[in-house]
């Protein structure tokens, strides 16, 4: 009897083990079809009924030179006051690479003047010391029920890059960041999930343009990246991207321009060897019409569909598509688009495009001719033969208040529900909605509500809009509200749509654009429909993944984040590698240089938040 006793005990515990996983695993919505992305390939909101969710938001600057301020906006469309920890993570952007002649070095001198760097390199390299990255900080904000809340990071941590970890004991919270400066603005949501492979379709390192990779670990473990850039003449591999160290639990930002020089072009694949990781790309450029500030959240894994809702191109705005094949096989892409008053405007041919493994195109609206100038249209960016790709809007505008840069991804799914944290309609500020039904069939009713005195007010001249089959809709708040300050929305369908929002700031001296897909529920999810495939099935999703967003692994199969090795050091200073794509195919000028991408699997790991 007393042998049988261990045995009885281990198998107990072995039952009630099973029972646990099985009920977390019930308490966490599963997706009825893998093809229809979720929270961990783009930002989706937690469900109503879960416990908590957590948010990444990377991207932006916080001391006195900041070149993009960086505020966490957090909305609360639900009816339970909500408590949300926001950890601040202080960091630096890292000192360039210096390459040295090894004749130029002795044992005596060996590195005297490799700190002096140019520019303000030598004092980046200082920021590199311990000393200099703040311990994170924990900010708790209450948000009421139909509510938010706008937090300044830098008024919690003053450092060259900051970056914040939001984790609300309520689900549906969602949170969007913005960065500022006299460049422009930009809102967009931050990520639900860490990754281990980020990939990003456009970029700029020309002499007027500063691009800053800001990499986030708030996990505890080291990060080890390796990074390759596609650009329009060739692939690089900088040493700096040859197991660069992203700590445990700090972020730093990485100035591309000072390993991938001077180029137009620069599309990118980011993966860890260990670990996951957050990246946002912050882009500044300062040349006449073009200046502007832009951020945008990397994707974790291309997909087969993108959508952009909005779309638009005249002598005063250029709009261009910018289509990226990380993986390993050719991408056969079609661009379609639909127009407004198809019967005057026609339907333009879609543009097709042949993308070899690694490649990336350019593709400017205007100059291609097919969609009619001052007309507005949705795009959707489809892989025509199932490769999934990354798909990024790059828009330069100097209309009359309408002046800068935004670039957006589009959205890969479609759904009844979407909400926006940031936003205003004031003076100074116009916010617009665009809504698209990509269904051909059936008609969707659209409901627009904003959160304000912790109620979800509908919004005046915004109630059952009829949005026809195959319709899209442009919507000015500043028509339908009065001066508002804070302006988050609520936008529900009856059918699955998709909605963008954007933001401009009015007036002759003022700068700045932002488009943004929004952030849908996980209710009604759906990917896409194709109109060419008939009788597709729509595919519901009653939630995704990670829906208790705060605890546990999220089920992936490899056991959480892997350890890095305690001896990794940083790579030492080496040029930059150019490789010519031997797949190029010269005779096609409208091919681009090619890069090496690699597609990994996503699964979200929740941080140890412990101090």
């Amino acid at each position: 009897m007393n042998r049988r006793l261990p045995i009885v005990v281990v198998l107990l515990g072995a039952v009630v083990l099973a029972l646990l996983v099985d009920r977390g695993v019930d308490d966490e919505p599963v997706a009825a079809d893998d093809t229809v992305p979720g929270r961990t390939v783009f930002p989706i909101a937690a469900p109503r009924g879960a416990l908590s969710s957590t948010w990444f938001c990377a991207g932006g600057t916080g001391d006195e030179e900041a070149f993009a301020d960086h505020d966490v906006v957090i909305a609360n469309p639900t009816d339970t006051a909500a408590e949300a920890t926001v950890t601040v993570f202080g960091g630096v952007v890292e000192a360039p690479a210096v390459e040295v002649d090894p004749e130029d070095l002795d044992e005596e001198a060996g590195s005297g003047e490799s700190g002096s760097g140019e520019g303000d390199g030598g004092e980046e390299a200082e920021g590199s010391d311990e000393a200099e990255n703040p311990e994170p900080v924990t900010q708790i904000v209450e948000v009421g029920a139909q509510s938010r809340q706008r937090l300044a990071l830098s008024e919690v941590v003053a450092a060259p890059i900051v970056s914040a970890l939001v984790e609300s004991d309520v689900g549906g919270v969602i949170v969007e960041h913005e960065v500022s400066s006299v460049n422009g603005h930009d809102a967009k949501p931050c990520a639900t999930t860490a990754s281990p492979t980020w990939h990003f379709a456009w970029g700029n390192t020309t002499a007027e343009a500063r691009e800053l990779l800001v990499l986030f670990n708030p996990f505890p473990q080291d990060a080890i990246v390796d990074g390759v850039f596609s650009t329009e003449d060739g692939v690089r591999e900088p040493a700096r991207f040859d197991g660069l160290v992203v700590p445990a639990r700090g972020t730093v930002g990485i100035d591309l321009g000072d390993d991938v020089t001077r180029r137009q072009e620069v599309a990118g694949t980011l993966t860890t060897r260990a670990g996951r990781i957050v990246v946002d790309r912050v882009l500044r450029i300062d040349s006449g019409r073009s200046r502007g500030l832009t951020v945008q959240l990397g994707a974790p894994e291309p997909q087969q569909d993108w959508v952009f809702p909005d779309g638009y191109t005249s002598e005063q705005v250029r709009e261009e598509y910018v289509v990226y094949n990380p993986g390993g096989e050719v991408a056969e892409v079609a661009i379609e688009f639909r127009v407004d008053d198809p019967e005057t405007n026609g339907i333009p041919e879609p543009i097709d495009l042949s993308l070899p493994p690694g490649t990336h195109q350019v593709v400017d609206i205007g100059e291609d001719g097919r969609v009619p100038a001052e007309v507005s249209h949705t795009a959707i960016v489809r892989s025509a033969n199932d490769v999934p790709i990354v798909a990024e809007r790059v828009v330069y505008s100097d209309r009359e208040n309408r002046r800068g840069i935004t670039v957006t991804g589009g959205s890969p799914v479609e759904a009844p529900t979407w909400s926006f944290a940031a936003g205003s309609a004031t003076e100074t500020t116009d916010e617009v909605l665009v809504l698209v039904n990509l269904d051909d069939e059936v008609l969707a009713e659209v409901d627009v509500a904003t959160l304000a005195g912790g109620q979800r007010l509908p919004v005046a001249d915004l109630q059952g809009i009829e949005l026809g089959p195959g319709e899209r809709r442009v919507i000015s708040l500043d028509e339908s509200t009065n001066d508002s300050e804070s302006l988050p929305l609520v936008v529900s369908s009856s059918e699955p749509i998709v909605v963008e929002r954007g933001l401009y700031q009015r007036g002759d001296d003022q700068r700045g654009m932002s488009n943004a897909v929004g952030i849908p529920s996980p209710e009604g999810l759906r990917a896409p429909a194709d109109p060419l495939e008939a009788g597709g099935e729509d595919t519901d999703v009653g939630g995704e993944g990670d829906g208790t967003g705060g605890d546990a692994d999220g089920g992936g199969d490899d056991g959480g984040v892997p350890e890095a090795p305690d001896d990794v050091d940083l790579p030492e200073p080496d040029e930059t590698i150019v490789i010519e794509d031997p797949d190029a195919e010269a005779e096609d000028p409208s091919s681009s240089p090619t890069t090496s991408g690699s597609d990994g699997p996503t699964d979200e790991d929740v941080p140890d938040t412990e101090p």
